[in-house]
């Protein structure tokens, strides 16, 4: 009995210190959504008339998860779904994650995911105040079941319309670096810009319509 006794009060020992380690521990990611929980605990906890719209605008509008909501392209409905938003700075850069994902009722649907670098050099090679090197990292896919097509030219009718459904992947990368070395140009604020860009379609029939 006794060694029953003491062996379950160390197992209790156990867990407490290792939830203390744990918290002690807790990763800055960790730490937000455990704040973004209180915060909509506070706002939607009790209902009433009062707080519908304090819920719903931190609902939509917190961080790093909240509801994601837009319109899609004509005919293609009303997408609802979720999204994901971070940052974090080193000494050397301030970098931001943006992920999102919506779909309608129809089975039309867009996700993607996009990142950001600004370089912020630590010491300042250049002691005067300018603009940062900003890279800009995304991908985007989006997949539509009705899009209407009438035919080419601008003689067409509506008898002539057809529906068809369409893929897209949009992956890439920019970047914009300002030219602030050189003293004497300085003052003209240049930049030198780049981007390029892989696009990637799909086109499919749509047999689920009464039009062709």
């Amino acid at each position: 009995m006794f060694l029953n006794m003491r062996m379950w009060w160390n197992i209790g020992l156990l867990l407490l210190v290792s939830c203390t380690i744990g918290w002690t521990q807790e990763s800055p990611l960790h730490a937000e959504l455990r704040r973004e929980g209180e915060r909509v605990s506070d706002a939607c906890g009790t209902f009433s008339f009062k707080s519908i719209p304090t819920c719903g605008y931190t609902l939509f509008t917190d961080h790093p998860l909240h509801i994601a909501a837009g319109s899609m392209p004509p005919q293609n409905g009303f997408g609802l779904g979720g999204a994901f938003v971070w940052t974090k700075n080193t000494t050397n850069w301030r970098m931001s994650w943006d992920v999102d994902a919506v779909g309608a009722f129809g089975g039309a649907w867009r996700a993607g995911a996009y990142m950001k670098m600004v370089h912020t050099p630590h010491p300042a090679t250049v002691q005067a105040t300018h603009p940062y090197t900003v890279f800009n990292f995304y991908a985007q896919s989006i997949s539509l079941n009705k899009l209407n097509y009438f035919g080419p030219g601008n003689n067409t009718t509506l008898a002539g319309e057809s529906v068809f459904g369409m893929g897209e992947t949009i992956v890439g990368a920019s970047a914009i670096k300002p030219v602030y070395e050189a003293k004497a140009i300085r003052w003209l604020n240049l930049s030198l810009l780049g981007e390029v860009n892989g696009r990637f379609v799909d086109i499919r029939g749509n047999h689920g319509q009464s039009t062709p």
